[in-house]
């Protein structure tokens, strides 16, 4: 199953130090983001909110793809 993620939870996840819950929550599945997620978190990166660097470099991996949406 492919899961879409948005901005907002992967953020809050960041914020609280959780994101391998999100992982083992969802291990049978693949997170995706579409590419608007991925340029909201890098904006928010470049303006001071580390906390979500390492989501931009859990992307940058490829270890959650980012998906066009159709």
């Amino acid at each position: 199953m492919t899961i879409v993620s948005d901005t907002n939870i992967l953020s809050s996840l960041a914020a609280a130090n959780a994101l391998p819950h999100l992982q083992r929550l969802f291990a049978r599945s693949t997170v995706c983001i579409p590419p608007s997620v991925r340029d909201e978190l890098r904006i928010a990166v470049e303006r001071g909110r580390i906390y979500l660097e390492v989501l931009t470099t859990v992307i940058a991996a490829g270890e959650i793809p980012v998906l066009e949406l159709t």
